[in-house]
């Protein structure tokens, strides 16, 4: 079983998840999380499934956690940050979505046994941009305005994400296309799942 921390895993300092579910890949169960030590700090633990392996700690490069000179002084935090996957040259990739602003940029991890790992901006997504092109209804801009990631769907490799005035949206990482998908009334952390029917 696995728990909202792993203090006991031969990792140095204790860490926590900063969601509950794991993304799994390829026989790997990946998390993201936050360590009291600030050499590793944000990172993904990499957890395979097959049991053939120790788990691992992935670093994130600092190059993915840098914000807009205006706003340094705020840190990440949970809705930030989303574990994703996506298809590079055939292959299916771990991905980080990271919100800066109202952007979302998608990191790809190049190899997971590579030391340092290595990720690169695979694409970036201008939401209000995209939003206001093609016409999709946007929430007023206001001062606090946030957007916030939900859930990761594998199957229609999508992601749900959120502005402050309630307003719910589905971002497809292939195409770029924006919808949206209904109203949703935040309650704390987020334990959303995107539940797919074919």
């Amino acid at each position: 079983a696995v728990v909202a921390t792993y203090a006991h895993l031969p990792l140095g300092a204790p860490s926590r998840f900063l969601r509950p579910a794991p993304l799994v890949l390829d026989g790997v169960a990946y998390w993201l999380c936050k360590s009291e030590s600030e050499c590793l700090g944000y990172h993904v633990l990499a957890l395979p499934l097959d049991g053939r392996r120790q788990p691992a700690p992935i670093k994130l490069a600092d190059k993915v956690l840098q914000r807009p000179e205006h706003d340094k002084a705020r840190g990440f935090n949970a809705e930030d940050l989303l574990l994703t996957s996506t298809m590079v040259n055939g292959r299916r990739r771990l991905a980080l979505a990271v919100v800066k602003n109202i952007t979302i940029s998608l990191w790809t991890l190049e190899d997971d046994q590579a030391k340092p790992a290595t990720w690169t901006r695979h694409k970036f997504f201008d939401m209000w941009r995209i939003m206001v092109d093609r016409g999709c209804p946007a929430p007023w801009r206001e001062e606090g305005d946030k957007l916030e990631l939900e859930c990761f769907s594998e199957a229609s490799g999508s992601l749900l994400f959120h502005f402050y005035l309630r307003m719910l949206y589905k971002l497809d990482l292939k195409t770029g296309e924006v919808e949206l998908f209904g109203v949703y009334c935040k309650r704390g952390s987020s334990n959303m799942c995107e539940y797919e029917i074919s």
